[in-house]
C-alpha cells in the first residue's frame, strides 16, 4: 500500500509541476523538471536500476559465449556516481562482437579488423557499450579509457587514475590529483576579505583533499 500511495504521489507531482516565466505561471508539459530535488532522486534509482540489469546481462551473455573465447566480462570492480560509471575488467579479445538476438559474444571476421589497431581498453570498452546500449532504449552510453588521453590516465571527477603494470605485485591501480587545465591554480586568494582562519582552513582542506586523491605508494613528490 505505502509503494502504491508513493508511486501516485509521484506521477500527480510530475503532472502538476508549476513554473513561474516573465511573471506568468505555468505548468510543465512533459519530461523532467530541472533542479526538483524528486527528479535527482528518481534519477538516481532509476540509474541503479539500470545497472543491477547491466550486470545482470553481463552474466547472461557470459553463460551463453563459448568458453573457448575466455571471456572475462564479470566486473572486477564497479562503482555509480548519478550517471556515471566507472568499472574495472579482464580485456576482451580481438574480434569480440554483441549478438544481441542471442545474447552472447562472438569473433567476427569484419569485427577483427576493426580491431586491429585499436587498445585494448578501448576494444574493450566498445563493446561494453554496445551491450549497455541494448538495455533501455531511453540510456545511450558513451565511454571514456586511459587511452583515449595523452597520458594514459582517466579523469574521474578530481582524480586520474590508471594501471602500473610496473610494479613488484603485478598490475596495480594507482590514482592522483586532477584539475581541468583551465581550473583556478588559486584555493583562495590572499587579498580576500575572507577572515585569516577561513583563508587557513581552505588551504588545509584543499591538501587533504589532494593527499586523499593520491596514491600512497606515488610518494611525497605527488
Amino acid at each position: 500500500m505505502i509503494g502504491l500511495a508513493v508511486k501516485a504521489a509521484i506521477k500527480a507531482i510530475m503532472k502538476n509541476h508549476t513554473l513561474k516565466n516573465n511573471g506568468k505561471n505555468l505548468q510543465q508539459s512533459k519530461k523532467g523538471i530541472m533542479g526538483l530535488d524528486l527528479i535527482r532522486a528518481l534519477a538516481k534509482l532509476y540509474m541503479i536500476d539500470w545497472t543491477e540489469k547491466f550486470i545482470q546481462r553481463l552474466k547472461t551473455i557470459q553463460e551463453n559465449s563459448s568458453e573457448d573465447l575466455n571471456l572475462r566480462l564479470i566486473l572486477e570492480a564497479y562503482s555509480i556516481y548519478v550517471d556515471d560509471q566507472s568499472s574495472l575488467q579482464k580485456p576482451t579479445p580481438v574480434g569480440a562482437k554483441y549478438d544481441h538476438k542471442n545474447m552472447k559474444i562472438v569473433i567476427d571476421d569484419t569485427q577483427v579488423k576493426n580491431d586491429s589497431g585499436i587498445e585494448k581498453d578501448k576494444r574493450t570498452a566498445n563493446l561494453m557499450v554496445d551491450i549497455a546500449n541494448h538495455i533501455d532504449p531511453s540510456i545511450k552510453m558513451e565511454a571514456s579509457v586511459p587511452s583515449d588521453f595523452p597520458n594514459n590516465k582517466l579523469p574521474l571527477l578530481n582524480s586520474q587514475v590508471w594501471i602500473d603494470n610496473n610494479t613488484k605485485d603485478g598490475p596495480q591501480i594507482r590514482y592522483e590529483h586532477f584539475e581541468k587545465p583551465m581550473a583556478s591554480k588559486l584555493e583562495i586568494q590572499n587579498t580576500s576579505a575572507m577572515p585569516e582562519t577561513t583563508k587557513r582552513a581552505t588551504l588545509v582542506q584543499g591538501g587533504i583533499t589532494r593527499l586523499l586523491n593520491t596514491s600512497i605508494e606515488l610518494g611525497q613528490s605527488k
